[in-house]
Formats: structure tokens, C-alpha cells, sequence
């Protein structure tokens, strides 16, 4: 019986064939958690959008309050009709237009597109280290969304909504 064990060569294969897989499942991983990203960051943009519309349409007050990691939806001082969640290390915040926090952290609407309080609504996603940045126009009430994939801040993306 030839009891020698395995040759270099069929260990240096399967350690580089685990670490193929391995790599791959990763990036799958990675995939997964960008998707689920910019699901929230449409899913924020629709709410800015229905809560443009219902404030037309009622011409009553709606606002958007943004904590740490959800977003809530309301009619004035009611209880919130819709929230929204944000998960896997993703955190929120609303800035102003020259970046500082803003106190009341809400953006508000009352009876027409353009909103009378605007700001930045800021997603960041800590594993991915990406960045969306949603902004509403004070004057026009138009959305856009810009996405910061690196942590120097070079590439932004710009999406018109």
C-alpha cells in the first residue's frame, strides 16, 4: 500500500479552488447588499415623491422625519402613515445645504411641490462604504439623487428623479 499523502501540487490546487469560492461567495455578498441599498435609497424617493403629491392634493402639511436607521412619513402632527426602515448597516441623517445637521431633522411640505423646509437626505452604508445623498430643491421641489461609491469622495454619480 502507498501511503504517501498528497503532493504539493493537489494541495496548492485545492487551497486555490477554496479561495475561488470563497471569493465569489463575497462577491455575491457584496452584490446582494448593494441592491438592498439602493432599493431603500428608491424606496426613500418615492416616499419624497407621494408625500410632494399628497401635500397638492390636501394642501395640508406633510413632513419627513429622519432618525438614525428609519424614515418616517406623516401629515402634520399625526402618527406616521408610512416608515421605512433601513437595515445592515446603513445609518440616516438630513443635512442643509451647506452640509451641517439639521436641527429639526424634517423636511416639510405644505400644499405644493416645493417644500417650504429643504435639505439632503444622507444614506450611508458603513460595509459598503457608499453614500447616497437625496436632495429636494427648496424652490422646485425636484429630487435628485447622488451616489459616492469611494471614501475620497472622487466619484459621485448624478441621477435626476
Amino acid at each position: 500500500m502507498n501511503q504517501r499523502g498528497f503532493s504539493f501540487l493537489e494541495l496548492i490546487l485545492v487551497i486555490f479552488l477554496i479561495s475561488i469560492m470563497s471569493l465569489s461567495v463575497k462577491m455575491g455578498i457584496k452584490r446582494v447588499q448593494r441592491l438592498q441599498f439602493e432599493s431603500v435609497v428608491n424606496e426613500v424617493v418615492q416616499g419624497v415623491r407621494e408625500i410632494q403629491q399628497c401635500s397638492v392634493m390636501t394642501g395640508r402639511q406633510y413632513n419627513i422625519y429622519c432618525m438614525e436607521n428609519k424614515i418616517y412619513l406623516r401629515q402634520g402632527n399625526e402618527p406616521a402613515f408610512y416608515k421605512i426602515v433601513v437595515q445592515g448597516g446603513t445609518k440616516v441623517s438630513i443635512r442643509d445645504d451647506q452640509g451641517q445637521l439639521m436641527t429639526g431633522k424634517n423636511i416639510k411640505f405644505y400644499g405644493k411641490m416645493a417644500p417650504s423646509k429643504a435639505g439632503t437626505i444622507v444614506l450611508k452604508h458603513t460595509s459598503l462604504n457608499q453614500e447616497a445623498r437625496i436632495t429636494v430643491r427648496v424652490a422646485t421641489g425636484k429630487v435628485t439623487v447622488y451616489y459616492k461609491e469611494d471614501k475620497r469622495g472622487n466619484t459621485w454619480e448624478r441621477q435626476y428623479v
